[in-house]
């Protein structure tokens, strides 16, 4: 048998004996719920981190610094969600579930409920506080890389990087990431016309930007243009995925829902869109550098 119908098997078997009324994650926490799994996992992850990072650095130091920055952002993350939790009186912790990852979740399912009734509102910043705390750790990486002290200024490389990673890949509207259930909850609250003009306004917003960076790279050399092209692909690439994913999740939603009590107001869904613009701007401009030539 091979080593994939193995684990397909394996897998097969793990899902069918999981109860329906249960997913997953809380099926990992009562597994791994015990404090002696809880204080092992982050162990463990920061060793398959370091692995995985070792195999292309083949440099131990760069590849534990990494790991490590890449922990320290995914509890950072986690602490975001946990305090809008608790801000809404919600008994809640963060879980370490291996192979998951960090987790804030309510401390059992009956909590969990509570957290089903809220205001579409609260849950749309439980949704935006993790990446707004990683992209605040950030901008502290960035400030660490000027110091003078040079294992210092290296590890603020690394949580610019791992943080990097962490909100660009949530802020992507696509499965069940935070961005893809951000805009669940605000195409919900809008009615059917209205989902359409914020997601055209949005694509159209996208399609400037990217317009405007060609736009500003045109008038280089030959080479110029191919070295500021590279330079900029990581925009070129995310922007396209991301207005792929909101076009793809406003036709989603069930436009009954815009009457909902838990439906947010036009002027919540806007400052949502608005600081959603401003985490992804700045966590691109920060990792990637800037889209346009002199901004």
């Amino acid at each position: 048998m091979t080593a994939w119908k193995v684990f397909k098997r394996n897998w097969n078997d793990l899902a069918r004996g999981l109860p329906r009324s249960k997913g997953l994650v809380w099926w990992l926490i009562e597994k791994e719920g015990a404090w002696w799994i809880q204080g092992l996992s982050p162990m463990l992850f920061l060793f398959l981190f370091t692995v995985c990072f070792w195999l292309p650095l083949r440099d131990a130091g760069k590849a534990l610094s990494l790991g490590f920055a890449l922990i320290l952002q995914m509890y950072l993350h986690e602490l975001g969600h946990l305090f809008v939790f608790r801000q809404n009186r919600i008994r809640s912790r963060v879980w370490w579930l291996f192979p998951l990852g960090a987790v804030a979740a309510p401390v059992s399912l009956e909590e969990n409920a509570k957290n089903d009734a809220l205001p579409w509102g609260s849950i749309a910043w439980l949704l935006q506080a993790g990446v707004t705390l990683n992209v605040g750790m950030m901008c502290v990486g960035s400030m660490l890389q000027t110091v003078p002290i040079r294992w210092l200024a290296d590890f603020g490389g690394d949580m610019l990087l791992a943080g990097g990673i962490l909100v660009i890949s949530n802020l992507i509207p696509l499965w069940k990431l935070d961005g893809s259930l951000l805009y669940h909850v605000i195409f919900s609250s809008l009615k059917e016309k209205e989902d359409i003009r914020v997601a055209l306004g949005l694509l159209t917003a996208m399609v400037l930007a990217i317009l405007a960076a060609f736009w500003s790279i045109s008038q280089l050399g030959f080479w110029e243009l191919v070295v500021a092209f590279f330079r900029r692909m990581g925009w070129f690439v995310v922007i396209p995925v991301i207005a792929t994913g909101i076009w793809h999740r406003q036709g989603m939603d069930d436009p009954t829902y815009s009457t909902s009590t838990q439906a947010m107001t036009r002027r919540q869904s806007i400052i949502h869109i608005l600081l959603y613009i401003a985490l992804l701007y700045l966590s691109l401009r920060l990792i990637l550098g800037p889209l346009l030539l002199n901004f």
